[in-house]
């Protein structure tokens, strides 16, 4: 896979959960995700219990795009940004 291909896979995953719609087929058993306050989640199944965990406190969220800094070093891809959404109970 080139760099490119992994980049555009990184930020399909960000669209994708921006969208609400299905993003776990994009990972395989040696995806990482970092996650604030929840860690690293290693390989699909620890992907989706991240996001089973979050889908309690996290109602929405929006990636600002615009200001995303992509690193790339090898098959790693790092995608630093900001985001906003609101909580589970309602919090922006």
């Amino acid at each position: 896979m080139s760099d490119e291909q992994r980049k555009a896979i990184a930020l399909e995953y960000l669209r994708r959960l921006d969208r609400g719609e299905a993003f776990f087929d994009l990972f395989d058993d040696y995806a990482q995700v970092y996650f604030p306050k929840w860690g690293v989640a290693i390989g699909r199944a620890q992907i989706e219990k991240l996001f089973g965990d979050l889908s309690g406190t996290v109602s929405r969220i929006q990636h600002h795009s615009a200001y995303f800094k992509v690193i790339q070093q090898g098959d790693l891809v790092v995608v630093e940004g900001t985001t906003h959404g609101t909580t589970a109970t309602g919090v922006d």
